[in-house]
């Protein structure tokens, strides 16, 4: 679709609203000056910078609050649409008015781990995996739309982002396969590359995909815990799945914590009791990571 397909798609009452009228009158202000402006995937994308992180947006999504919370267009996409001369204003491009973040350096890792903490514990668990998943290098993930994603959200733990690409990859392999197969295709979980099953599950299995897209959501870790993500990382780790191995005769399993400060964190908290088996782990292999 072109920019201006994708633009009409909003309806005009939308921006003679009263608050699309704010919006836009905020749109052209000079803090408002996207870093740059770039095609990517089909689609032109604006970058902007807030005092609460970054925003990668496109004409119909933003990762901000505002288009979370009501899903029509933000200033963020407003302003977007006057650089791409696809509405009438006088945006004020000035790079220097650009908004710096709160904390240049986004949290430490206790008054991080103090926000993680406050999640409920499944919550948790989510944070986790998404952590885990980028453990390979990857900075997207696409995980399911529900209370423990919203909680992370409303945190600010994750920012979501707007990659179908990622939500297609996401989709089950059986179920293509399986929906595919009741049509008369000879396909297979093993012999039909990935790509194929979504090319072919884009052609012929529209409301499936629509549906199962639905229900994912693909986010990446907030500006705020970039940092020490690796970190947040090990320490949820530890508190969840602590390393653990079978010794002697009898089998009998052992747990260790490295002595670190992770597992101080995790002893001052509560997690670990004064008889928590803590090793120095100086002359042993441990995992890397790709962050």
């Amino acid at each position: 679709m072109t920019n201006e397909e994708i633009w009409q798609k909003w309806d005009c009452k939308v921006h003679e609203s009263l608050d699309g009228k704010k919006r836009l009158i905020s749109a052209q202000k000079a803090d408002l000056t996207p870093i740059k402006v770039e095609d990517k995937e089909d689609k032109t994308y604006g970058f902007f910078q807030g005092r609460n992180g970054s925003y990668e947006t496109s004409l119909d999504f933003c990762p901000c609050g505002d288009f979370r919370k009501r899903k029509l267009p933000c200033k963020h996409i407003y302003r977007l649409a006057m650089e791409l001369h696809l509405i009438e204003g006088n945006p004020i491009s000035d790079t220097s008015k650009i908004k710096i973040p709160k904390n240049k350096n986004g949290l430490e890792l206790i008054p991080a781990l103090d926000i993680v903490e406050s999640c409920s514990e499944e919550t948790q668990h989510t944070l986790f995996y998404i952590l885990d998943d980028m453990r390979q290098g990857t900075y997207r993930v696409a995980v399911n739309k529900n209370d423990t994603t919203k909680e992370l959200l409303d945190k600010d733990v994750i920012v979501e982002c707007n990659d179908n690409e990622l939500k297609y990859k996401a989709l089950s392999k059986k179920g293509i396969v399986k929906l595919l197969k009741e049509q008369g295709f000879d396909v297979g979980v093993i012999k039909t590359p990935q790509e194929e099953l979504i090319r072919l599950a884009l052609l012929h299995l529209p409301e499936y995909v629509q549906t199962e897209c639905e229900k994912k959501i693909v986010v990446r870790i907030s500006d705020t815990f970039t940092n020490i993500k690796m970190k947040l990382y090990r320490y949820l780790l530890r508190k969840f799945y602590p390393y653990t191995y079978y010794d002697g005769a009898d089998m009998h399993e052992v747990v260790e914590y490295p002595n670190d400060e992770i597992t101080a964190l995790l002893k001052q908290r509560g997690f670990l009791g004064d008889d928590a088996n803590i090793v120095d782990r100086t002359n042993k292999t441990l995992v890397t990571f790709t962050w």
